[in-house]
């Protein structure tokens, strides 16, 4: 059973890393695209700049996830040392929580 989640685990890195290589050159194209288009004629690529906000929400997001994942994520520390096991464990259990529904959010609207 370990070795499926440990395949698992290892593809979804494998997947983020990925998506985020392939944001940064998308949006890198695009923005090659849109100066060249400039510099050569006065066309225009139209919404481009909002294609470009939008990937570098995914990119901000992916790469976001992906440190929380390795555990290199910067993290605020409190003194939660004070408070018992089980109050360290709902403050945890929330924080996660509220990471997955922004993921929802960005999966779904964004």
């Amino acid at each position: 059973m370990w070795q499926i989640t440990e395949r698992l685990d290892r593809l979804v890195e494998a997947l983020l890393r990925y998506a985020l290589v392939l944001t940064l050159l998308a949006m890198l194209a695009i923005l090659g695209l849109a100066i060249i288009m400039r510099a050569a004629s006065s066309m225009d690529i139209g919404a481009y700049q909002e294609i470009i906000a939008l990937l570098c929400g995914w990119m901000i997001f992916l790469g976001a996830v992906s440190h929380i994942r390795d555990g290199t994520m910067f993290a605020v520390e409190l003194p939660w040392g004070r408070f018992g096991r089980g109050a360290q464990l709902v403050a945890h259990f929330l924080a996660n929580l509220l990471v997955l529904c922004f993921s929802i959010v960005m999966a779904v609207w964004g």
